[in-house]
């Protein structure tokens, strides 16, 4: 199924129209871009379950870089496990899993034209780092480069069809601070005009499992420590009343299964 993408056009001013397209994929499969032209430009910036957005929080370990154990051979606190991930550096580690938002060809923009595209409001825009494809037809690491608020796109590259990504650096853990939600602006100036385009995405949940379901498979992981000996006896019983015969156990020390 092809993915729907949103056109956002710029508002007036000068009298004269100057086209701000920017959109973003509305499902998670990939597919073709599918651009709506001008009927389909209203409310893009504020997102609904209905066409929004989404993007991943990038908290995997993709390329199995972050240890479990420090130089001194110490089991890492649950902190330190936390704070290493593909989202804790600078760099797009996980390409792969991108979902690229673009922008449309400016061909009539004047050799004045410059551009800033960024993520609001603040809260997203520490949690939501953009990245621009250098070579989108090399979807590798080394062919994305950050970009923040005050990189300035020339008019050469407006005229293009650039490719971004918003890289997550973490899940919402309080709506009151972050409720996931990201407006991406697009902010044009040429010569004596100015027009901004924007686009709303919003951070793909996590799906946990909750106690309707039915229980299928139990994990955990094998441990001499007296309070997991203590634990895996309670599962064991709770597992024989659930009727699941064998719980599936990882080889490892790490209680966080």
């Amino acid at each position: 199924m092809p993915f729907r993408a949103c056109y956002l056009q710029a508002v007036e001013l000068s009298h004269e129209l100057l086209s701000v397209p920017i959109s973003a994929q509305t499902q998670t499969e990939m597919g073709s871009w599918i651009l709506q032209g001008d009927t389909d430009v209203s409310d893009k910036a504020i997102w609904s379950p209905s066409w929004g957005s989404t993007f991943l929080a990038n908290i995997g370990d993709t390329c199995a870089r972050c240890p479990n154990k420090d130089l001194q051979g110490y089991p890492l606190s649950n902190e330190e496990l936390a704070a290493c991930s593909d989202a804790s550096r600078y760099l797009l580690l996980a390409p792969e899993y991108v979902a690229p938002r673009r922008t449309m060809p400016m061909k009539e923009s004047s050799d004045h034209a410059s551009a800033n595209i960024y993520a609001t409001p603040k809260e997203a825009y520490d949690r939501a780092l953009l990245f621009l494809n250098d070579d989108p037809q090399n979807n590798v690491s080394t062919s994305w480069r950050l970009i923040d608020r005050e990189f300035a796109f020339n008019a050469s590259q407006l005229r293009k069809d650039l490719v971004l990504d918003l890289d997550g650096r973490e899940l919402v853990k309080d709506v009151n601070v972050w409720d996931g939600n990201v407006v991406v602006r697009f902010d044009v100036h040429d010569t004596e005009e100015s027009a901004s385009g924007a686009v709303a995405l919003k951070v793909a949940p996590v799906l946990a499992h909750y106690h309707l379901q039915n229980v299928d498979t139990l994990l955990s992981v094998a441990a001499n420590e007296t309070v997991q000996v203590n634990f895996l006896a309670q599962l064991d019983k709770g597992q024989e009343k659930a009727g699941i015969r064998t719980p599936l156990f990882f080889s490892s020390n790490d209680i966080w299964a």
